[in-house]
């Protein structure tokens, strides 16, 4: 019988005692299993080789870069060991940096909180000069208004004192003149000027600047038919003058006695000096009046 055992790998006949060998049927199948296997180990066996080769080649490749790596290493070390010494030192330079930065920045919040205070201040002086502004404007309206009211005041005394000063001065001017004692007949006998008036009596009064001055007349005359006239005349030192005139009281026949009168108010308006008053009257043409000189007077003040 054939070999009942058999190899692991190429099942290769192993035999017992009581096998029967057959060296045609299981010799040669045995020696084609062991050609077949050993020519595909040769073939592997080449294909390693040079798979080795290749890999040695790559290993020598790779051992010529480690060293050139090493080398790149060791330089690296070499520039990693001058960057560490200066990264020390620009890590202190940093450190020192920083506490400088620390030490402005505590000074710029003390600078800043010194500000706030400052502003603080100057907001509250702002507000104090604002309110002091507006107490001195107050004040100043209020010393405008005190200044007009004394000014008003002033004003007001200074007319008051005027008024007082005119008042005395006619208190003290008081002037009254009568025109005589006796009787006296006034005649227009001028052809050119019927109304040609004659002056019964005048006064010279001596008075000061824009002082104004009242004249009152009083007449006793007899009366003729037409009208009569009476006039005050106010001559100024200029020689310049003022009147007024009004008629005599009408009788109801020729030769009644009538009293007329006649007012007026001037003011010495050249300044300071001597004025004129007259008392004049004026007749119809040709006609005649009497006037009752110790009853026709004149009254200033």
């Amino acid at each position: 019988m054939p070999a009942t055992n058999h190899t692991k790998n190429f099942s290769l006949p192993i035999y017992l005692n009581s096998d029967h060998f057959n060296i045609v049927g299981d010799l040669n199948g045995a020696m084609n299993k062991i050609d077949e296997h050993l020519g595909e180990a040769i073939v592997t066996s080449k294909a390693a080789s040079r798979d080795a080769t290749s890999a040695l080649t790559a290993a020598n490749d790779a051992a010529d870069n480690t060293a050139e790596a090493k080398e790149s290493a060791k330089s690296a070390l070499a520039v990693v060991a001058t960057a560490s010494g200066k990264s020390d030192k620009a890590l202190a330079t940093a450190n020192d940096a920083k506490k400088a930065a620390e030490a402005a920045t505590s000074q710029a919040n003390a600078a800043s909180a010194s500000a706030a205070s400052a502003l603080q201040n100057a907001n509250q002086a702002n507000a104090t000069a604002n309110s002091a502004r507006q107490n001195s404007e107050s004040a100043l309206t209020a010393a405008s208004q005190a200044n007009t009211t004394v000014s008003n005041l002033s004003a007001g005394i200074a007319e008051a004192k005027t008024a007082g000063d005119l008042a005395n001065t006619t208190r003290t001017r008081y002037i009254e003149k009568r025109a005589g004692s006796e009787n006296k007949t006034f005649t227009s006998t001028s052809e050119t000027n019927p109304g040609y008036s004659y002056e019964v009596m005048s006064k010279i009064v001596t008075l000061n600047a824009n002082d104004v001055i009242s004249v009152n007349c009083h007449m006793n005359h007899t009366t003729v038919s037409g009208s009569v006239q009476f006039y005050l005349y106010f001559t100024k030192p200029s020689g310049a003058r003022d009147w007024v005139g009004t008629s005599g009281i009408a009788g109801y026949f020729d030769g009644a006695k009538v009293n007329s009168e006649i007012s007026a108010t001037f003011q010495a308006n050249e300044g300071a000096g001597e004025y004129s008053v007259a008392l004049m009257v004026a007749t119809p043409k040709n006609k005649s009046i009497v006037l009752n000189y110790g009853a026709t007077n004149m009254i200033i003040h």
